[in-house]
């Protein structure tokens, strides 16, 4: 089974991710983001950069952490394939991202945000799970 699946909606796009922990979780919906984004995921990194964001909730530092992937995405053409997480609570992330630069080809649907329509991150049977949907 794969850690996240995409939903349809009407006019946005949705991944629904699971993970064994919050870190896993958030790995796995970032996986989500760049399914829906680009024509493949990135293999390998070549570039780092550090993530360090602090919210109220759980679902707010989801939001906060995928529209640093989206800026990344779009305005350094830079995509995480592996994430090195320093700390994770319910109010805070650091995370380290190994990426890879993209080409223009290697993009397939623009994502503008991450919404809070329908946003669910839960506890389910000893796992996690997150429902986004996205702007595109």
């Amino acid at each position: 089974m794969k850690p996240y699946e995409l939903l349809e909606h009407t006019a946005d796009i949705g991944v629904r991710a699971w993970g064994q922990n919050p870190a896993e979780l958030y790995q796995h919906a970032a996986q989500g983001l760049y399914a829906v984004a680009l024509t493949a995921p990135p293999a390998h990194g070549e570039e780092s950069w550090t993530i360090k964001l602090r919210a109220d909730t759980l679902p707010d530092l989801l939001i906060g952490f995928l529209e640093e992937l989206i800026y990344f995405l779009y305005t350094r053409r830079l995509a995480a394939c592996a994430w090195a997480f320093k700390e994770m609570t319910e109010n805070t992330v650091h995370v380290v991202c190994a990426c890879k630069r993209l080409a223009s080809g290697d993009f397939r649907t623009e994502v503008k945000s991450p919404t809070y329509h329908n946003l669910k991150v839960e506890e389910q049977g000893g796992g996690w799970m997150a429902e986004i949907y996205f702007d595109v």
